[in-house]
């Protein structure tokens, strides 16, 4: 605690005072004396004397300590030096299991403790009002019959006699002057009309307080005030949640100062309720009149009333309402349970009893099926021990815009029969896709929005998918936990506050036939009939159909890898692997023999394996793929087996055979990385793996490998070459450009020569792929297949040699 100059100096000239001792120096807490008792005599004792207003509150502190008992200074000896009154007042009071007084408060430095108080106030709001209700907490317990309510400095008291509020009033009146208040008699109001709070209360009915609603609203904490004080008005004027919706909205925002204006609908809606307080008003409780609860579902949310009389007259005494929904959706048959909930405690609150009967919104012929099914309404009417029955329509209700809450569910939890879409996103491409089979087809829909987030993809998948087979029942497949759980609560009516939930609703109850949403995991290991068509949806979603449009269109302009990525929104080396697969755009021409890729079913099924070739070292590797259908085989040689190299086997193999549909392997590292699963799928290829270095499955590769294999031998061992021996200068023109690693050739056709020849022109191809070893060209007169690797651009000279 910090004190002036001034304060110092009076402490110290009150100190040098011997000849007449002090007021409060002789004052001393007994033993026997509660710590609030010796406050208030030492408070009396120095606001009696001449001090100066500064030096009270030192003075006041170090009396505390100093003239208190030996209990009471070991409680303040754990404080810190500079605690305030209020500190030491409190401290005292929690060790000793007291209330803290309220005295504290009247000395110049306590009334500094408060730093931030609403709206300008000197004192607590809060311990104002639990200190008064502490001080007529005795009055309460001493006459049960009687109700007394109080808010701050404003008391009601009411009986059922008259004699009996006199009484009270002269009761209450001397307990608080006991307690240090004082209450003016001039601002004491007998009668049965009276007004407590701007409420109007007479002897039948209560009028809401009359208020003028501001309109001029020119930032956000303008509305924000404005909506606060309708909240207030909401207990005693029926506002349903509809009419507040337009306000909310014109609640969002970041910056108190941001500007906001009313829109057209905020102003629709400030005039019903200006007609509301004018003209509404609920009747007084009479406690030989049962108590029932009415709660009704509308558009905006739910309203409830507390009411006495027959349903079809009934009399309202106080209104029910809820917040602002904070989820995305909140089912209707939630919002009738909090009504019911805080109805109930409502009604135990002020009137001490539950309510007899409790009416609710669901048709007399359906009661197992609307009440007992819903958890919600279960945990509401727990320990209830009124009456439930159906509504009837009590007159508020013509002022509501009640929603049916019986109607039939339109999403079920369990799949039915019908058709299966499976639905996806992808937050790279900014696109949905809802892709379906019918008839061993797969059919896809796509959309694209880059405005949308994840989460509301995903339900723009779902949204475009209940536009398919309006008719029907629809089951929807989505790996979208969020939406999934969202559908399944939105199978009855309720309130919807985000944008996801809004078109999700708009969707699914603009179908005639039913849906069934179900949730998969996706990228899952253990394949199946979901994870097929979920995969089928994911690749549509990200693009990934769009190689096999883009080679469409390379094929038919034969445009470059960089004008083509751009014209079909592909990456750079997506691009060059097309350009890579067109025989036209090749730098090197390819041979017009062998047999046509393009036949019935022709790169359907290929066959891939790479084999150990001991006479091709230092690059032994061939890989060699088989087109099962026509026979046909592809070779290429490379120095290891990664999944570099096959994938550039497979980009060349795809330069002569086309995209096949599916390509068996072995379940090789090569085979199974991410990057081979990767290219696999932009192309559209389904890879199918078998047991590793088992040749079960793969016989005809296999066998592939063991016939490419024995030709090499047979012909290269059959004509060997001295690797010294000088290159003559017909071998120098043939091998004239040098051999880059990875690039290289080997081919063959089923061209049978009628006379063989051994000194005819040598094979460029074989040259290339084998470096040191020339064969002739004779030497596969007898092959069956065709082998390709790259080929090193020859002139066309070489070519009319080969």
């Amino acid at each position: 605690m910090t004190t002036t100059r001034a304060a110092r100096e009076a402490i110290r000239v009150a100190s040098r005072v011997v000849a007449k001792p002090l007021p409060w120096s002789t004052i001393k807490q007994n033993e026997s004396e509660s710590f609030t008792q010796f406050v208030d005599r030492l408070q009396a004792a120095i606001d009696s004397s001449t001090l100066p207003v500064e030096a009270k509150g030192p003075v006041l502190a170090d009396c505390l300590r100093q003239q208190c008992n030996s209990k009471a200074k070991e409680i303040l000896r754990s404080l810190p030096a500079g605690s305030t009154i209020a500190d030491m007042i409190k401290h005292v009071a929690n060790e000793e299991h007291l209330a803290p007084i309220q005295v504290a408060v009247r000395t110049a430095i306590a009334n500094m403790m408060w730093k931030v108080l609403p709206q300008g106030m000197i004192n607590s709001p809060t311990i104002c009002q639990i200190t008064v209700d502490r001080a007529l907490a005795p009055v309460r317990r001493s006459d049960p019959t009687a109700t007394i309510i109080e808010y701050m400095d404003d008391i009601l008291i009411a009986a059922p006699s008259g004699s009996q509020v006199d009484q009270l009033v002269s009761t209450v009146s001397e307990t608080l002057k006991t307690n240090g208040f004082e209450i003016a008699s001039a601002k004491i109001k007998r009668g049965p009309c009276v007004s407590f709070l701007g409420v109007n209360i007479t002897s039948s009915y209560i009028t809401p307080p009359q208020m003028k609603i501001r309109r001029n609203i020119k930032t956000l904490h303008d509305m924000q005030q404005l909506v606060g004080s309708l909240q207030w008005l909401r207990n005693v004027v029926l506002i349903p949640p509809e009419t507040m919706s337009p306000l909310y909205d014109l609640l969002k925002g970041k910056n108190p100062w941001e500007q906001k204006t009313l829109t057209t609908e905020a102003m629709s809606s400030l005039d019903f309720i200006e007609q509301q307080i004018s003209s509404s008003s609920l009747a007084r409780w009479k406690p030989n009149v049962p108590l029932d609860l009415y709660v009704h579902f509308t558009a905006g949310g739910g309203v409830g009333a507390l009411a006495q009389g027959p349903p079809e007259k009934a009399q309202p005494i106080q209104w029910i309402v809820l917040g602002k929904p904070s989820r995305a959706f909140s089912p209707g048959v939630e919002c009738l349970g909090n009504l019911i909930m805080k109805g109930r405690k409502l009604a135990l609150r002020h009137l001490g009893f539950e309510p007899a009967t409790i009416y609710l919104p669901f048709r007399k012929q359906l009661p197992t099926q609307s009440v007992a099914m819903s958890e919600h309404l279960a945990i509401a009417l727990v320990g209830c021990g009124g009456e439930v029955r159906h509504a009837r329509k009590p007159p508020w209700t013509q002022m509501l815009t009640i929603v049916d809450i019986d109607l039939p569910q339109k999403i079920v939890d369990r799949p039915q029969p019908g058709p299966m879409v499976f639905t996806d996103a992808s937050s790279v491409t900014s696109t949905v896709a809802a892709v379906w089979q019918s008839e061993g087809e797969w059919h896809c829909i796509k959309m694209t929005d880059r405005a949308l987030s994840v989460q509301q993809l995903e339900a723009a998948a779902v949204v475009l998918a209940c536009g398919l087979f309006p008719m029907e029942h629809l089951n929807i497949v989505t790996d979208s936990m969020f939406v999934a759980k969202l559908c399944l609560a939105m199978s009855g009516p309720g309130v919807s506050t985000s944008t996801i939930a809004l078109m999700l609703e708009e969707a699914l109850f603009s179908r005639k036939g039913t849906i069934s949403v179900i949730h998969v995991n996706s990228h899952d290991p253990i394949k199946g009939f979901f994870q097929t068509g979920n995969d089928k949806a994911d690749a549509a979603a990200k693009g990934l159909w769009t190689l096999r449009d883009a080679r469409q269109l390379h094929e038919s302009l034969h445009i470059g890898a960089k004008a083509l990525a751009k014209r079909c929104g592909i990456s750079a080396t997506d691009a060059k692997h097309i350009v890579a697969t067109c025989p036209h755009c090749q730098k090197a021409p390819l041979w017009s023999s062998g047999v046509n890729p393009r036949g019935l079913k022709a790169s359907e099924v290929w066959q891939t394996d790479f084999t150990f070739c001991q006479l091709l070292k230092p690059r032994a590797w061939l890989a060699v793929t088989v087109d099962t259908y026509s026979g046909v085989i592809v070779a290429t040689q490379h120095l290891k087996t990664d999944s570099k190299a096959t994938i550039q086997h497979w980009l060349t193999a795809m330069a002569w055979l086309g995209v096949p549909n599916q390509i068996k392997t072995d379940n090789g590292p090569n085979f199974v990385s991410k990057s081979v699963q990767a290219f696999a799928l932009k192309w559209g290829i389904t890879l199918i793996h078998g047991i590793p270095y088992n040749s079960t499955g793969q016989a005809i590769v296999e066998r592939a490998n063991q016939t490419l294999k024995s030709k090499l031998e047979d012909r290269i061992i059959g004509h060997p070459r001295n690797p010294y021996t000088p290159v003559t200068k017909e071998d120098n023109k043939l091998t004239s450009t040098p051999s880059k690693p990875g690039n290289s050739a080997l081919a063959e056709t089923k061209q049978r020569q009628n006379s063989p020849r051994r000194g005819g022109p040598r094979c460029l191809c074989v040259i290339l792929i084998l470096e040191l070893v020339t064969i002739e060209q004779d030497i596969f007169d007898s092959c069956e297949v065709l082998i390709l690797v790259d080929i090193q651009e020859p002139t066309g000279k070489d070519f009319e040699q080969l």
